[in-house]
């Protein structure tokens, strides 16, 4: 077994000073996300010890890709579960957007892939009626994740994703970002990570969601969990994955993983989170929890929703 890399701290690096106006949140296009995700997650895999997993993330992603093309959301405006919303309205509200359907689709696209446990799980989800489906999903998007099978879990978070996304690139625009919000301004759910931006946006620090994919602006020199404004400790592998660090907050003991697109700009966020969590194990071993999810690899507890 090879040795784990070093651990080092690097520099925090203050908020910005620049006068340019700063957009509060940012929406992607789902036409375009899921292709980049799927080719980044294949490049990843070559290799890595967990290459099988990356490669079943691949295909989902694929998979979401089609979708997207072939079968764009229609109708309907979903609802932030911030708000005041209950439980059978949201999933009334996920039926009449088409998420049993959705559910079908990937699970069909799944079912003759090589691995026995993919194929059991992409079958047991196609026979979910869609009550018990929209029902697990609702849940799932409310944090309570011990309550899904985590054999159906990445399954229905994609398809609840696909709606989302499409979404969010329809009407994300229109969410009101509070000073400190910890969840998605659009949807309600917790990031991935934080995304150091390059291009238009470079050197600010934005959000980025684990549902609806879109973005939302937070300060770099404050915790992106509790708003403590002393400075975070970043920490690094040494010599690995320069562009991804952890952001460790001692004030609440949080952690959330922070990826520099100024460093590298083929980052994409869920599909490097995926491939680099060797981080997390270490950082976890240092007594700071995590505060974000990873929509192809979801929690197995609540703890994760504050």
């Amino acid at each position: 077994m090879s040795e784990r890399p070093n651990m080092v701290a690097s520099p925090v690096v203050e908020e910005l000073a620049g006068v340019r106006p700063i957009r509060a949140i940012l929406t992607l296009d789902p036409s375009s996300l899921y292709r980049r995700r799927a080719a980044r997650l294949r490049k990843l895999a070559d290799g890595h010890v967990a290459g099988r997993y990356l490669g079943f993330a691949a295909t989902l992603a694929e998979i979401q890709d089609q979708i997207v093309a072939q079968k764009p959301l229609q109708s309907g405006r979903l609802i932030n579960t911030r708000e005041p919303i209950d439980r059978m309205t949201q999933a009334d509200l996920l039926r009449d957007a088409g998420l049993p359907g959705v559910l079908a689709t990937i699970a069909t696209g799944l079912i003759n892939y090589p691995e026995d446990m993919v194929r059991l799980s992409a079958k047991e989800a196609l026979a979910l009626d869609p009550v018990e489906a929209t029902t697990c999903v609702v849940r799932l998007q409310r944090g309570e994740f011990s309550t899904v099978d985590a054999r159906h879990a990445s399954l229905l978070w994609a398809a609840l994703g696909l709606l989302w996304s499409q979404s969010a690139a329809r009407h994300g625009q229109d969410a009101r970002l509070q000073a400190a919000d910890t969840f998605c301004p659009v949807c309600g759910a917790p990031p991935v990570g934080s995304v150091i931006m390059d291009g238009a946006q470079a050197g600010l620090r934005y959000l980025h969601c684990s549902l609806c994919e879109s973005r939302w602006h937070r300060v770099r020199a404050r915790c992106s969990n509790c708003d403590d404004p002393r400075p975070t400790e970043l920490w690094s592998l040494e010599g690995v994955m320069p562009a991804i660090q952890a952001e460790c907050c001692d004030a609440c003991g949080s952690y959330l993983k922070r990826f520099n697109c100024e460093v590298d700009r083929e980052l994409e966020i869920v599909a490097d989170d995926l491939a680099s969590l060797d981080i997390d194990a270490l950082i976890d071993a240092r007594g700071f929890g995590r505060t974000g999810v990873n929509p192809l690899s979801l929690p197995s507890v609540s703890t994760y929703f504050r």
